[in-house]
């Protein structure tokens, strides 16, 4: 028997993301019967009610914030969403260094990251031209998820794969791919949570541990799952020039900003379902902090990449080379499946063209961009 027993009662099928609606105006109402069904499900499965209050006050700030954010209130939206951020004990699960959280399979090594950009032909980008967008060119900044308006981000996936899903699929041709290295210590928040892994989390809970340090942890463990839930829709509704289910997120990203965070880490929306991301499809967004710089934020300095390589060009011509060497993927430390797909139609990302892509674009130099 477990500490937290309850926890094996839930009904987990109820809370497998992405959450797929048809309308943007269906956003507020499924949240808010999410977050109810949670406390329901968390309270009949006998949590302790200090769990369930626990679940309560984080999932009514979430909505009171997205409330006082239709109304025009930001500076309070923001407010209710920097008090659940202050609230969360800075360190593991919560935050880490990019380079040793478990969601992107790190072991204080400097973990294997991509960068992508769309072309209109078959080119290969300068690793300069790879970067985040100049901030002399902020127009073309677009609202994102989880991002600060205005403010460009670096976006990056532990996965070409993860970078072609979020750009939409586009044709082999067009997508060119850089590789990244990050070698600074840069504080990262973990929004790629699920319930599957608390429940890991519980089975490997060390008994000789106090329950109040437990108790604290399990606390942590919700609060970010229930931001996660909050940022976790994927809407059907197109050619929409505002994103109800952006505002939960951009109040995070303000929070992370506001105290002193590099960025946050979360699981693609563009997957299936969860279990196809949490190895394979794991973003990154770096804030591409403004000093006045005219150019390109220094958080450039820490970063190692390379010439992107065009994935049309590997496919017809070095797929199957012998010549270029291919290396190790920091992926391949991850326990769990490693599979894309659905579960009708599923294969091992191993086998696949973004696996060897992967493989190959660290096997070649990388370098520091000066700016």
């Amino acid at each position: 028997m477990g500490r937290y027993e309850w926890l094996n009662k839930l009904e987990t099928k109820k809370y497998i993301m992405p959450f797929v609606i048809e309308k943007d105006n269906e956003y507020k109402k499924s949240l808010q019967a999410k977050f109810e069904f949670i406390c329901n499900d968390i309270e009949i499965s006998g949590a302790e009610k200090t769990f369930v209050n626990h679940v309560k006050n984080i999932s009514g700030k979430i909505m009171n914030s997205f409330e006082l954010y239709y109304k025009g209130e930001l500076w309070a939206a923001h407010m209710n969403v920097d008090d659940i951020i202050n609230s969360i004990p800075k360190d593991k699960p919560a935050f880490a260094s990019i380079n040793d959280t478990y969601q992107l399979w790190g072991n204080g090594t400097n973990v294997q990251l991509f960068r992508a950009r769309l072309g209109e032909r078959m080119v290969d980008f300068p690793a300069e031209e790879m970067l985040h967008i100049p901030f002399d060119l902020r127009s073309k900044v677009r609202t994102e998820r989880f991002s600060i308006p205005g403010l460009p981000c670096l976006y990056l996936g532990n996965t070409s794969y993860s970078c072609w899903i979020e750009m939409g699929a586009p044709d082999d041709a067009r997508f060119n791919v850089s590789p990244v290295l990050i070698e600074k210590d840069m504080m990262v928040l973990n929004l790629a949570v699920s319930i599957r892994h608390i429940i890991k989390w519980h089975d490997e809970l060390d008994e000789n541990q106090s329950k109040d340090d437990t108790d604290k942890q399990l606390m942590t463990w919700l609060s970010l799952l229930l931001l996660t839930v909050a940022t976790s829709y994927a809407v059907k509704e197109e050619n929409r020039d505002f994103k109800s289910e952006y505002i939960i997120p951009q109040m995070i990203m303000l929070a992370c900003k506001s105290n002193g965070m590099d960025g946050i880490v979360y699981i693609s929306k563009k997957v299936s379902e969860e279990i196809f991301g949490m190895t394979v499809a794991v973003n990154v967004a770096l804030f591409a902090t403004f000093e006045g710089e005219e150019k390109y934020s220094k958080i450039c300095e820490n970063i190692m990449t390379a010439d992107s390589f065009n994935f049309a060009m590997y496919n017809r011509i070095l797929l199957n080379s012998l010549k270029y060497k291919h290396v190790d993927t920091t992926i391949r430390n991850s326990p769990l499946i490693k599979n894309i797909g659905t579960y009708g139609r599923q294969l091992p990302y191993a086998e696949t063209a973004f696996a060897r892509f992967d493989e190959f674009l660290f096997s070649g130099d990388m370098r520091k961009i000066k700016i």
